[in-house]
């Protein structure tokens, strides 16, 4: 939804960008660098947690 604004406004604030593709690809990479470091580590949390119960 932020991301819909964004472009919105990068449209709307330039004459050169027409769909404002490049600002949507930017806020899906930004998101993907965050998100899948911590669902990497959250998926190890949980795989411990069953390894040490099933010891």
């Amino acid at each position: 939804l932020i991301i819909f604004y964004n472009r919105t406004e990068a449209v709307r604030g330039s004459s050169v960008k027409v769909a404002g593709r490049d600002v949507l690809a930017t806020w899906k990479l930004l998101v993907a660098l965050v998100v899948t470091p911590t669902l990497y580590g959250f998926y190890t949390f949980i795989v411990v947690l069953i390894s040490f119960k099933y010891k």
